[in-house]
């Protein structure tokens, strides 16, 4: 699960300068958003190398979303979502085998 996760966070930061937009506001607001409106619940925390913080959110039906923060603030950015979150290190490698 740890390397998911870290493979995660640097898909995540290699993809900030390509975002052309981010939706950003204060980060209770985002968070209440992804609860009720997704169902998501913070599932896991990274520190990107510039020491902002990654925070993963994840719904039980495998949608997710991660929010990055600068410690400290009350602002944040949405950078990423998704679906079809795996905690499985070895699903992609099954999806592609059975492509």
């Amino acid at each position: 699960m740890k390397r998911g996760l870290i493979a995660a966070a640097s898909i995540v930061l290699f993809c900030f300068p390509a975002m052309a937009q981010q939706s950003c506001g204060l980060r209770d607001e985002i968070v209440t958003k992804l609860q009720s409106d997704f169902q998501e619940r913070r599932k896991a925390v990274a520190v990107g190398t510039d020491g902002s913080l990654l925070e993963f959110f994840v719904s039980d039906a495998g949608s997710w979303s991660v929010i990055r923060r600068t410690p400290g603030s009350t602002l944040a950015c949405l950078v990423a979502g998704g679906q079809y979150w795996s905690e499985d290190a070895t699903w992609s490698e099954r999806q592609e085998t059975n492509s």
